[in-house]
């Protein structure tokens, strides 16, 4: 039976103004505020500022060749998994980064892929969702094709992968009213998460509706275009082991829901809003002008383009954060707004019951795909050469 858990109805959205004040009231459930961290610094986790494995190089083996990682893991015997975008594969390395073996390709058979958004693991069993073919494989700890499970997903804008839960079901993200909005200016979007069995394929809940994020649309040469508002709020979630994570790029604050849509607790740390400077904005909207590579390559496109960076609105203050991720002892990491020339972003780090434990500093170039009891694996590009690569740094945890 389908369940649909209303944890945040639409009207309330709209009656929220993504500009209210972070006193707002917190969901039901539990509420654990800090207001200042609990590691001392002689406590304070660290990643090393070297990497202990690189893998990907601008000349070489063609295994070494990365293009397009959407997802890495690592594995019991620490080995690494990466999952490619482009080439539709997934590639095998040791502890130490040498290549082992690759698996799967582009096509529709047993092992094969349409499309590559995302991969979890169930033990060192690899999971692998394409949304094209509707269905998620299943590779086992050798690398082999263990089987796969058609997802019974409804037709709508291509659904993004969220995570994969503990029991095997995985989360998508649907945008109900992606393209529904005909009005021009500012509107916000609602987003809903279908919660699929892993092994039946079928819908079991859906999470929803949520709001979204801010929105700006406008008609230019006939053409509809719409964007994200400048520093405006949007929503994120990460999973967890007893539910989803939910969070608004606002406020420093995740709430935990259970997967059936009961929330949990309210976690909160003191944040004290930064004004959006003029070059903080031109900056964005620099960055709006150049945001796809099809853009850049034809003159049309590029002034439409760089018609609508001038026109979307902004906020006045910046983003509290950027991102959330759940590590594998069930801490929630948030990352702190990374302004554009930063050295290292800044992650907060909260424990399963909620406190705020301290942040630990991360170089602002990496793009974190998992972190582990005592490592961080990410994605970097070469701002250089261009070249794509998955690092893995030590988190050390001095107690």
């Amino acid at each position: 039976m389908r369940h649909i858990f209303p944890l945040l109805l639409l009207a309330g959205v709209a009656a929220c103004d993504a500009r209210q004040a972070d006193d707002a009231p917190a969901p039901a459930g539990q509420l654990v505020e800090s207001s200042a961290p609990r590691w001392s610094e002689a406590d304070a986790w660290h990643l090393d500022p070297e990497p202990d494995v690189t893998i990907g190089e601008a000349h070489g083996a063609p295994e070494h060749a990365l293009a397009g990682v959407v997802g890495a893991a690592r594995l019991s015997d620490d080995r690494i998994v990466i999952a490619n975008f482009t080439t539709l594969d997934l590639r095998y390395f040791d502890a130490r980064g040498r290549h082992i073996r690759t698996v799967g390709r582009r096509g529709n058979g047993p092992g094969e892929f349409q499309l590559i958004r995302g991969i979890g693991r169930a033990g060192d069993t690899v999971l692998v969702w394409d949304p094209f073919a509707n269905r998620v494989s299943r590779f086992d700890a050798r690398g082999s094709f263990a089987g796969s499970t058609s997802m019974r997903v409804p037709e709508m804008v291509l659904p993004n992968l969220i995570g994969f839960l503990d029991d095997g079901s995985l989360l998508v993200r649907h945008d109900p009213n992606a393209d529904k909005v005909t009005r021009e200016g500012e509107h916000t979007t609602s987003v809903v998460y279908l919660r699929f069995s892993g092994t039946t394929g079928r819908e079991i809940a859906t999470l929803g509706p949520y709001f979204g994020r801010e929105q700006f649309r406008a008609v230019i040469d006939n053409s509809a275009m719409s964007q994200g508002v400048i520093f405006g709020n949007r929503s994120m979630v990460a999973i967890a082991r007893a539910g989803v994570y939910r969070a608004e790029s606002r406020r420093f604050q995740a709430t935990l829901y259970a997967i059936d849509g009961t929330p949990v607790r309210t976690l909160r740390r003191a944040h004290t809003p930064v004004r959006a400077t003029s070059r903080d904005v031109a900056i964005q909207r620099k960055a709006l002008e150049n945001y796809n590579e099809m853009v850049r390559n034809d003159p049309d496109l590029m002034a439409v383009q760089r018609r609508l960076a001038a026109k979307i609105p902004h906020r006045s203050t910046l983003p509290a954060i950027s991102q959330v991720r759940v590590d594998r002892q069930d801490n929630l990491w948030m990352q702190a707004y990374v302004p554009p020339d930063a050295e290292f972003a800044e992650w907060s780090v909260f424990d399963p019951e909620g406190h705020w434990l301290g942040v630990v500093p991360v170089p602002a170039n990496l793009e974190v795909l998992e972190i582990g009891d005592d490592y961080l694996l990410a994605k970097t590009v070469d701002p250089l050469d261009d070249v794509e690569r998955v690092v893995l740094h030590r988190l050390r945890k001095p107690r």
